[in-house]
């Protein structure tokens, strides 16, 4: 399990990685040609998708998650992707034609203005290949097919780059242009992955079968507009208590400090099927600790390097309008951190008792809404990024404390305790260094390597068990 994990989380990081970049490489374009107001609407067509791709399919892509390894008879296991994928393009073509009817309501409702509704429109479309991608990427996931995932994971971001900066930037289309660029870009992305999966797609609608991923998925929707509140109602309330300006701000350090997704997305493709394959057999809770010891270590080291260059950063890829974004990244990098470890507690999936994840991520949404209710109206968006972290935090440890009555993991929260403590100290120290980039840089730096060598130090990084796996 360890060495497929390794194999497979390096092919998934690779495309995640390019894309990053990508993103990262476009941020330039993005903030001379989209002004504040402007990454406020484009952040919030991001948020009204995510809600769509958590609500509109029925998260049907989990029921074939649970199922699919489970089935050994190949025929069925087709009828399980054709009967999910069939009605995923139901549910999305349905949801396209209601947004569009209504879109001149819609528009105004999402943006508090009454002259997007241009940009609406395109934006549904977007949400709609963006879905039906997201369902085949999962797919290629469940039948370990973690090359043609990452082929295709590059494909979409190279052809949005080129669509965003041929439609927003050398046509100056803007705003309109950025958001034609990725929509044609997942519109390709969406054909390629179909001819992908042309096999899996070549059989019979199975109601049977469908009914039972739904019985298992569609409990799971409740928990999912959970966690949309949890994730996305900063940038909601930010909206409706400041300004469209605002919110671009806290979307663009939200979006740097989602380079932080680099390290999940890798764990988390190649993980969660390996757990379904392997979670009976005695060693898997022993290797679970293992990767979550080496998971943290990377995550303090990725953490304190995008807050104590946070300013640097900023100041290279931005223009000064979005420069007070630096204030969120330290609190958002570890807000989105823990908004995806429940990776590390599986023991509620194994068990098939989902409809606890929704009670423990309605308690999430309900602290996060309530703490940002309390925190914007006082501390600005900055009060945002701190209610996020909180309730991504509580969140997580409920998780872990009921993933351990059904499967327990023996976990080193003491040694990942210290490690973090002095991570945060480290945090502050490089964060209050102001001495211009000729100084600052290499000191923050040398904290950086300071870091490194205590976690060696403290045992969360162990040279004789990395030696150990490399010569395996």
């Amino acid at each position: 399990m360890l060495k497929r994990l390794f194999s497979d989380t390096l092919i998934y990081t690779v495309p995640a990685i390019l894309s990053r970049s990508i993103s990262f490489l476009l941020l330039p374009i993005y903030t001379r040609i989209l002004s504040t107001s402007d990454y406020g609407i484009f952040d919030l067509i991001m948020v009204f998708g995510g809600f769509v791709n958590l609500t509109i399919p029925l998260e049907i892509t989990q029921g074939i998650a649970r199922f699919y390894a489970d089935e050994k008879d190949e025929l069925k296991q087709r009828q399980l992707t054709a009967s999910a994928f069939w009605f995923t393009v139901f549910c999305y073509g349905l949801f396209t034609v209601i947004c569009l009817f209504f879109s001149s309501s819609f528009s105004t409702l999402l943006f508090k203005e009454n002259n997007q509704e241009a940009i609406f429109r395109i934006g549904i479309i977007y949400i709609c290949m963006n879905g039906l991608v997201y369902f085949i990427q999962n797919q290629l996931r469940w039948e370990l097919r973690s090359k043609q995932h990452s082929i295709l994971s590059i494909f979409i971001s190279l052809f949005t780059a080129i669509g965003s900066v041929l439609f927003g930037y050398f046509l100056n289309w803007r705003l309109t242009g950025v958001i034609l660029g990725i929509t044609l870009a997942n519109l390709l992305g969406l054909l390629y992955g179909i001819n992908s999966l042309r096999k899996s797609l070549n059989a019979r609608i199975n109601l049977d079968l469908l009914a039972q991923m739904l019985k298992f998925s569609a409990p799971l929707v409740p928990a999912g507009i959970t966690v949309f509140i949890s994730t996305y109602v900063d940038r909601i309330m930010i909206n409706y208590f400041l300004s469209l300006d605002e919110v671009g701000v806290y979307s663009l350090g939200f979006r740097m400090a989602s380079a932080v997704g680099l390290i999940m997305l890798g764990f988390q493709k190649a993980l969660t099927p390996l757990i379904y394959s392997h979670y009976s057999e005695d060693d898997t809770p022993r290797q679970l600790a293992f990767i979550f010891r080496y998971f943290a270590a990377i995550s303090l080291l990725f953490f304190l390097a995008m807050s104590i260059f946070s300013k640097e950063i900023l100041w290279l890829v931005t223009e000064p309008n979005y420069y007070p974004a630096a204030k969120v990244i330290v609190f958002l990098v570890p807000a989105i951190l823990f908004s995806n470890m429940y990776i590390f507690a599986p023991g509620i999936s194994i068990a098939k008792k989902s409809h606890l994840i929704f009670w423990i991520n309605l308690f999430g949404a309900v602290i996060n809404v309530l703490l940002n209710w309390l925190f914007i109206p006082e501390f600005g968006f900055i009060g945002a990024a701190i209610a996020t972290l909180i309730g991504h935090v509580c969140v997580f440890f409920a998780y872990v404390l009921w993933s351990q009555r059904f499967y327990r993991i023996p976990y080193d929260w003491s040694v990942i305790a210290i490690c973090t403590g002095v991570a945060l100290i480290i945090c502050v120290l490089g964060m209050t260094i102001n001495l211009g980039m000729l100084w600052s840089i290499p000191l923050k730096g040398f904290l950086l390597l300071i870091s490194l060598a205590f976690f060696v130090w403290a045992k969360l990084i162990r040279i004789d068990e990395i030696y150990r796996l490399a010569n395996r």
